[in-house]
């Protein structure tokens, strides 16, 4: 399922319905869309996960996004994606209950290894607080880190890498 990434836009069709479930904000004709590798997309900054989620699309990738840990746990469990990329502040859940922000990204993270069907998809962490990478992932078992702000191209390079590392 996991192929080099090329440039070849998707996204829904003009006039289709904006996406409104788990899955719509993945590319609609699945049979032809299955050879792309899926990345999900946990980031609450609504700018930042566009940003990435159009960069990732043009260059052959099918997104689905999550705002909240919460959302990100229960799409990676339903979608099984190919990669998973967390921003370190995205919070547990939103609303009044909104869980710590600075600690949000880490608790999905660690959920996401020791779920039994989540546990060997890739995760590549992003943050912008000043922490040692290594460290970083050798303490939530990821397989990246990247310190924000970085560019959709730099996210593209660690996406490239990891995916070619899981084959």
């Amino acid at each position: 399922m996991l192929h080099t990434l090329g440039v070849s836009p998707s996204g829904p069709p003009p006039g289709a319905p904006p996406p409104n479930d788990a899955e719509a904000n993945i590319d609609a004709d699945s049979s032809i869309e299955d050879n792309k590798p899926l990345i999900l997309i946990a980031d609450d900054d609504l700018d930042s996960r566009d940003r990435y989620e159009y960069y990732l699309r043009m260059k052959g990738c099918r997104i689905a996004v999550a705002a909240n840990g919460d959302e990100a746990l229960k799409k990676a469990r339903k979608l099984r994606p190919d990669l998973i990329v967390v921003d370190l502040s995205v919070p547990v859940r939103d609303g009044p209950l909104m869980g710590d922000r600075v600690m949000g990204g880490e608790k999905t993270t660690r959920h996401l290894k020791k779920d039994a069907a989540t546990k060997k998809i890739p995760v590549v962490v992003l943050t912008a607080h000043a922490c040692n990478g290594a460290e970083m992932v050798r303490r939530l078992r990821c397989e990246g880190f990247i310190l924000k702000p970085c560019t959709p191209e730099d996210l593209l390079h660690e996406v490239q890498r990891l995916l070619k590392g899981a084959k």
